[in-house]
């Protein structure tokens, strides 16, 4: 089905101009392009046929789209991450008008795709339930697109906006922003997250060949954990943890009382997070409080493949790091709300007993779902790299999907 003379609405995107090269692709498709901006760093990137800004408090959000969506006849709604504030109440305000709500987020699979889904991603994906009933659309499977881009890049992007979007004397003051914190601390996280990861590349080298050693020497199975963004939606709205320190405790404590007496347990700080946590002191205090000080390490920069080589298994809340265990043969068990968990990919026992017995992965049904996931959500390409190739293969797959109905 065409997009051709469809009134679109954009929201939040992706830090960086990405949603400037989408509303080109979706005008160039025929389409109608609408932008609400909700603080400065938005209009900074903010293009398309009709730009409008709200300056009101969270209270009056979905009474002020419910009438921009009567008001422009809009037939599509389109964010990049579908749990924060203004999205959540987005999707609620979409449904009650019959308007189709699709939401952008990183790919599934990555590198070299992102992800593009009707009615929201990760726990509010219908995906898996598609998947169980073999109800899929038929989408043949994409190949990733091949970019370049730089770390510094993407943290000249962030500081840009977060210092653009604390300038309050030019309205938005009633903005909630989904992440704590404010141009300051998070210019000052991504500059400690480019030193830390010089740091962290030097003072890791060779880790993982020494850990396989000791691992193959002492018999010793080794467990990983890798953890998520401390202010990522799927800790806040899918998991049960109160963050990540209440995540580690819980998984030391299940450790220190189950796993094997050798038993190692390594966990890896999310790249995206470098700058803005450091649980080595919690860590500590966790491994002296459970007896483990010997037994963990924690890491920044060990590379996933060369670890998945030889681990016996993956403990996650609900991280994509998980599919990708999966696809290489880890058992692994989800602590929280996850789409591969959903599918039945993972262990389906408690984390006591996987220590000891981690069930062995289904390679078929997990190349099933890799195969169906890639072909069903997501699009090739990156919102750093590539863009406008990334913009007209996401106005392909969009003009697809609104040819289909999910309920």
């Amino acid at each position: 089905m065409s997009l051709k003379s469809k009134n679109i609405l954009l929201l939040q995107g992706p830090i960086g101009p990405f949603f400037a090269y989408l509303t080109e692709a979706l005008s160039e498709a025929g389409a109608k392009t609408h932008r609400i901006c909700l603080n400065r760093g938005d209009a900074l990137f903010a293009f398309a046929d009709q730009v409008d800004e709200y300056h009101g408090d969270t209270a009056g959000w979905r009474d002020y789209l419910s009438r921009y969506i009567r008001k422009n006849a809009i037939d599509i709604v389109i964010v990049y991450g579908d749990s924060r504030f203004y999205h959540r109440a987005a999707r609620e305000v979409a449904d009650q008008h019959d308007v189709r709500f699709f939401a952008l987020e990183e790919g599934y699979v990555r590198p070299g795709y992102v992800t593009l889904e009707e009615f929201g991603n990760n726990a509010n994906s219908k995906f898996p339930a598609r998947f169980r009933e073999g109800q899929l659309f038929g989408f043949e499977k994409p190949d990733p697109l091949k970019v370049r881009y730089t770390f510094g890049g993407q943290i000249w992007n962030a500081i840009t906006y977060y210092v653009v979007k604390d300038w309050r004397f030019t309205g938005f003051k009633g903005y909630r922003h989904h992440r704590p914190g404010n141009w300051f601390t998070e210019m000052s996280a991504w500059i400690i997250a480019w030193f830390r990861r010089m740091k962290t590349r030097r003072l890791e080298r060779g880790f993982v060949e020494r850990l396989r050693k000791k691992s193959e020497t002492h018999h010793a199975p080794v467990f990983f954990v890798p953890l998520q963004v401390a202010v990522d939606s799927q800790i806040i709205y899918h998991s049960p943890f109160e963050g990540m320190r209440d995540f580690i405790d819980q998984v030391f404590q299940s450790f220190a009382g189950n796993a094997p007496e050798n038993a190692i347990l390594v966990l890896k700080h999310h790249p995206m997070d470098r700058g803005f946590h450091h649980y080595g002191r919690f860590i500590r205090a966790c491994a002296l409080k459970y007896g483990l000080s010997k037994r963990v390490h924690y890491v920044f920069e060990a590379d996933l493949y060369a670890l998945f080589d030889f681990v016996s298994g993956c403990v996650t809340v609900n991280s994509t790091v998980g599919m990708i265990a999966l696809r290489e043969g880890v058992p692994t068990i989800a602590l929280g709300k996850a789409m591969f968990a959903d599918a039945g990919l993972t262990y389906d026992g408690d984390l006591s007993a996987f220590w000891q017995t981690p069930k062995q992965v289904e390679a078929s049904k997990v190349a099933d779902f890799e195969q169906a996931i890639v072909a069903e959500t997501l699009v090739p390409g990156s919102f750093y790299g590539g863009r406008r190739k990334t913009a007209r293969n996401i106005v392909e797959r969009l003009s697809a999907l609104v040819g289909h109905s999910v309920s």
